[in-house]
């Protein structure tokens, strides 16, 4: 069951970088759904560091994009996906210790970083994309 869905108001009209946000979700929403049954199997060990490693992938193409338009805001815009790759490797690391609550809390805060990343960060540099180069949009 889905606890996370995308919604119009995080879209940005970006559709490479949209698609990649949509299954960092749906990522995230199958941890959760794991974290309810098996949260300290291999499997979802495993689960979780294939999520750390795509979220890894979609900031570094993300980044990629401000470094080549010159986007002014770029250096605190990495900072924000250092803290949350840096939280994400401490849940991998302890997941093995948490109570299910405990991490089923941290997963929620995964997810409302993610929430508030888009809304606040991600739709300033969307904006900057867009005028910078209007064909990356596709």
């Amino acid at each position: 069951m889905a606890i996370f869905n995308w919604t119009e108001e995080v879209a940005q009209g970006m559709a490479q970088i949209e698609k990649q946000h949509q299954s960092l979700l749906s990522h995230l929403n199958q941890l959760r759904d794991m974290s309810k049954n098996s949260f300290r199997s291999e499997e979802f060990i495993s689960s979780l560091k294939e999520f750390r490693h795509f979220v890894e992938e979609h900031f570094e193409y993300e980044e990629a994009l401000l470094g080549i338009t010159g986007y002014i805001k770029s250096e605190h815009h990495e900072q924000e996906h250092e803290s949350i790759l840096q939280k994400l490797n401490d849940i991998t690391a302890s997941a093995k210790d948490y109570e299910q609550s405990a991490l089923e809390e941290l997963l929620d805060n995964v997810f409302y970083w993610f929430e508030q990343h888009l809304k606040q960060e991600d739709e300033g540099y969307f904006r900057y994309l867009k005028e910078a180069s209007p064909d990356t949009g596709s």
